[in-house]
């Protein structure tokens, strides 16, 4: 369930672990995962380096993946690429999810929608600390969210001291080791060819032809001296196609063979397949938004139970309601009343 604010803690700007960060690991943190859209009340958030380079106009993948690397470092964020998943550990203890029990309960539905085995293990070593430092919320105790939260707390937990960096392993044999005391990460050319040259391993997903970008500025590029067009010089986030055919061909088709033509075809292609995608992640986040409204209010209803039922009807979260329906079933009372004493004074007539 998405969130309509980020709670940020002004004692952050006190934090020495915090303090020691690189300021892109700083933008990151806050600036990007904690107001990630995706970014569910269990703390999981997509994944995806290669979109966030359109968060902000001088934006890298280079950069994204060194200021993770460094989140990685201190444990402010845990990862698995294979499930393009991210933790912003803390997220349930920092923003007190727990003391309510239903915002308890979608702290355990995200849950379940978490895919990756490493982060779900994280997530309940952070709920056994949220037991410890808030003992005192209802959640635990409360028989709306109580079990649901026992069943969690006795499943495997990691504790981050023992989880195993995804991200720095990938790239410290090419950059150096990043640590917690701040320090850049130097970014070299053999970390650009491993994430940036078109592998599709850690970041690509062929079934929607998803491509590589070196930066959020690129455009695709014709290259008319060779006639050759490239696929890594596409932009992704272009809002006009690319050309079926090469300069050479574009008012002039031929029917012979031609690289140029080729390439440009396969451009095409993959512009086409991201538009598609599109259009189905645009209507699955409207549909998630609806479903994500709903469940606010239930959550903010002091009527009904989390299921969204005052009794045996839907519940229209409305506190005046109850006075409402009390007052009709008085009149509806009174009229019965009526009808039945005249029917009675008929009757002696």
């Amino acid at each position: 369930m998405a969130r309509e604010y980020a709670r940020v803690r002004l004692n952050m700007a006190e934090d020495a672990e915090y303090l020691d960060l690189t300021v892109d690991a700083q933008h990151l943190y806050a600036n990007i995962l904690l107001i990630d859209p995706s970014l569910s009340y269990c703390g999981i958030a997509d994944w995806r380096p290669v979109r966030l380079t359109q968060r902000a106009k001088d934006l890298t993948i280079d950069r994204i993946m060194a200021a993770a690397a460094v989140l990685e470092q201190a444990r402010f964020a845990l990862f698995d690429p294979d499930t393009e998943e991210v933790l912003v550990r803390t997220l349930v203890r920092n923003d007190e999810l727990l003391r309510n029990p239903k915002m308890a309960l979608s702290v355990v539905k995200a849950y379940q929608g978490v895919a990756s085995r490493v982060l779900r293990s994280a997530v309940v070593a952070e709920l056994k600390k949220a037991r410890e430092v808030q003992s005192d919320f209802s959640s635990w105790t409360s028989p709306m969210s109580k079990d649901a939260l026992a069943r969690l707390l006795d499943l495997p937990a990691l504790d981050p001291a023992d989880y195993m960096p995804r991200i720095t392993n990938r790239i410290t044999n090419r950059i150096g080791n990043p640590d917690r005391s701040g320090s850049p990460i130097q970014i070299g050319p053999d970390y650009q060819s491993d994430y940036q040259s078109g592998s599709q391993s850690d970041y690509q997903s062929d079934s929607v032809g998803f491509l590589p970008v070196t930066s959020n500025q690129q455009t695709y590029n014709q290259q008319p001296e060779s006639s050759y067009v490239s696929t890594e010089g596409y932009d992704a986030s272009a809002t006009e196609p690319p050309p079926r055919l090469c300069p050479r061909h574009i008012d002039e088709p031929t029917t012979s063979p031609c690289h140029a033509c080729g390439e440009a075809r396969r451009s095409r292609k993959v512009w086409d397949r991201n538009e598609a995608h599109a259009v189905k992640l645009a209507q699955s986040s409207e549909a998630k938004r609806r479903a994500e409204f709903i469940q606010d209010a239930i959550d903010e209803c002091g009527l009904c139970d989390e299921n969204g039922y005052f009794g045996t009807t839907v519940c229209e979260h409305n506190p005046e309601r109850v006075e409402t329906n009390r007052r009709g079933a008085a009149r509806v009372r009174e009229a019965l009343a009526e009808v039945a004493k005249r029917k009675a004074d008929d009757e002696q007539l």
